[in-house]
């Protein structure tokens, strides 16, 4: 299980990107893509501030919980997983912040390709932030039950 939790934002995201490719090559001229970029952009920016803030809490914390995950050795697992995404949500920012200076309503090949770049990265982001705070719940849903 610890393999397939490494690896599912990944296959995720490459799935995405690839439907992508082989199904709507054009679908981003039908839609407002500087809107899309923009919002994501203000997500992914918050994103990052709350995991930053989420991991300075949890290094500096001496709690129990923290104490335990150290002991257990998932407290490092668990900061890889902050770690992993923030560093997809810079990416995600910074893509995005690129793309905005893109005319998407010029049709290019390089724009599926570019545009399907950004789901992989943006896509990427959400899993695994979802990722890190899903592992976070469960550990904790482990501790309540223990006690």
């Amino acid at each position: 299980m610890a393999g397939l939790e490494r690896v599912y934002p990944f296959v995720g995201s490459s799935a995405l990107a690839l439907v992508w490719l082989g199904w709507r090559h054009d679908g981003y001229r039908s839609m407002d893509a500087l809107a899309v970029l923009q919002t994501c952009i203000t997500v992914s920016s918050i994103t990052i501030g709350f995991l930053a803030t989420a991991k300075a809490i949890l290094l500096s914390s001496n709690s129990r919980l923290i104490r335990d995950m150290r002991r257990q050795g998932c407290f490092l697992r668990f900061v890889r997983f902050l770690n992993g995404a923030t560093l997809a949500s810079f990416c995600s920012v910074a893509l995005s912040s690129l793309c905005i200076f893109v005319r998407w309503n010029v049709v290019d090949d390089c724009h599926t390709f570019l545009f399907a770049a950004w789901m992989f990265v943006a896509s990427l982001s959400a899993m695994m932030t979802f990722r890190a705070v899903r592992a976070f719940c469960v550990y904790l849903e482990t501790e309540a039950q223990a006690q």
